[in-house]
């Protein structure tokens, strides 16, 4: 199968990004991009002659065929080639070597199969077929690719440049078509018996803040302080936070989410007469979705420490101790929502002080802007997907729970930005998702080839 070969060929790339690493691109993955780039145009000849082709920042790529009609604002499609790395030690873990591409058991295997190259495969092969039909296609509507080099560690350098280089044209495009959300299998939300599509109409929002103490410590473990030790401060707000979440809200894109499948039948009783008036039973919704792992974070910011840091030795008492959560913001949240949470929960404790973190740029990126679904553009993708996986699979608007470069193209778009892996995934894909053995299978691949070309079609023509 070629497209097999292709994403094989591609995930023998080894392209790893880096925070820290000039253009985000450490020196060993400078020629493994490169190759992953001559292999694209290798494969996709008649694109590569049709496109004008931009370089950012020497690894991100900003590719365009000019439409017919000047009239009919641009549509753009983003995929990223960068990987996340291979955790040390798991390696053996691995049913195939993570960057050989093995193809076994109708699978391709290895790093960037699902997140993200499979995205570039899909995408670029599904406009080769139509650029090489007999007949032709005429493109009407201008079409932009932009493949990122650091999505995984924010697309500073990648997306943030490409949508720079866009507002300076003076481009405002129709829609952006991202990563995002799936067909999920039965069971994977409650109340739902049947396969579902599910499209993001918006994602979280990400901020970290950092717990420290304000207590001069140090000192012999033999003689611990009365007051106790920045340690036991540090930890005693750490449960305080853990114990008092944020409290849960149902709002947009969820409401647009229950009112869709309040008009599908996918649900069985007793829950199909809940969802039906969810909106006068929402109390009920609210304590089903908290008490799920997956659907708790769907209606309310979350907190997850992620890090504490104390000590150097055990019979030291350290002066420091520090702990961060990472917070991911529900739409209508914001900084300040944070803080104030903050300060209710630790109230006037003389002996924590907490901060952001300066991981990101301000301190936090918010939450997106929610997209329409009552516009041409979700109308069309919302076919593709009945076209490619069945006319009967219903297709609702969703929450991305976590962040990518879409995010990044809210202000070029005016808020028309979707988020959709055009594939079946269930708690077992998910799950291998920056994981050991992650996979995609072969009819997945060519799902996705489909879905991308369809849309793609309608949407130019």
């Amino acid at each position: 199968m070629q497209l097999g070969y292709e994403l094989s060929a591609l995930i023998q790339c080894k392209t790893l990004s880096s925070p820290v690493a000039e253009n985000h691109m450490p020196p060993e993955s400078v020629p493994e991009f490169k190759k992953a780039h001559d292999l694209l145009r290798r494969f996709y000849p008649f694109f590569y002659k049709r496109a004008h082709v931009e370089t950012i920042n020497e690894f991100s790529k900003l590719m365009r065929i000019d439409g017919a009609d000047p009239n009919k604002k641009p549509l753009m499609l983003l995929c990223h080639m960068d990987v996340v790395p291979v955790e040390a030690g798991t390696e053996s873990g691995w049913k195939h070597p993570p960057f050989a591409g093995k193809v076994s058991e109708g699978y391709i295997w290895g790093r960037g199969a699902l997140d993200n190259k499979q995205s570039c495969v899909g995408i670029l092969h599904a406009i080769e077929i139509l650029l090489t039909r007999p007949k032709g296609f005429v493109f009407q509507r201008t079409i932009y690719v932009a493949i990122g080099h650091d999505e995984e560690v924010g697309g500073a350098l990648g997306a943030v440049a490409t949508v720079e280089r866009l507002k300076e044209r003076g481009i405002e495009l129709e829609a952006v078509l991202d990563e995002g959300m799936m067909i999920v299998k039965p069971g994977s939300f409650p109340f739902i018996n049947r396969h579902i599509a599910l499209v993001g109409t918006a994602e979280k929002g990400f901020m970290s803040i950092q717990i420290s103490t304000n207590i001069s410590g140090g000192g012999h473990s033999s003689r611990p302080p009365l007051i106790g030790t920045p340690v036991t401060h540090v930890s005693a707000a750490v449960s305080k936070i853990q114990n008092n979440q944020f409290p849960p809200h149902i709002g947009p894109p969820m409401t647009d989410f229950f009112d869709s499948l309040s008009k599908e039948l996918v649900t069985t009783q007793p829950f199909r007469f809940l969802v039906e008036r969810w909106r006068a039973f929402e109390w009920v919704i609210k304590m089903v979705l908290v008490a799920n792992e997956r659907t708790n974070i769907l209606i309310r910011t979350t907190s997850a420490a992620t890090l504490f840091n104390a000590g150097v030795k055990e019979n030291m008492i350290p002066s420091v101790a520090t702990a961060t959560f990472n917070h991911r913001l529900i739409p209508g949240a914001s900084n300040l929502t944070v803080l104030k949470h903050y300060q209710n929960v630790l109230g006037e404790d003389a002996i924590v002080t907490f901060n952001p973190t300066t991981s990101m740029p301000n301190g936090w990126t918010p939450p997106s802007p929610v997209a329409p679904i009552d516009n041409d553009a979700f109308k069309i993708l919302k076919g593709a997907i009945k076209f490619t996986f069945g006319s009967s699979l219903p297709v609702l608007p969703f929450l991305v729970p976590a962040g990518a470069d879409a995010r990044h193209y809210v202000s070029v778009a005016g808020g028309r930005v979707y988020r959709f892996y055009p594939m079946l995934m269930g708690d077992a894909e998910m799950s291998l998702l920056h994981a050991t053995n992650e996979r995609i299978a072969l009819a997945d691949l060519a799902n996705a080839c489909t879905f991308y070309q369809t849309f793609v079609e309608r949407m130019c023509q």
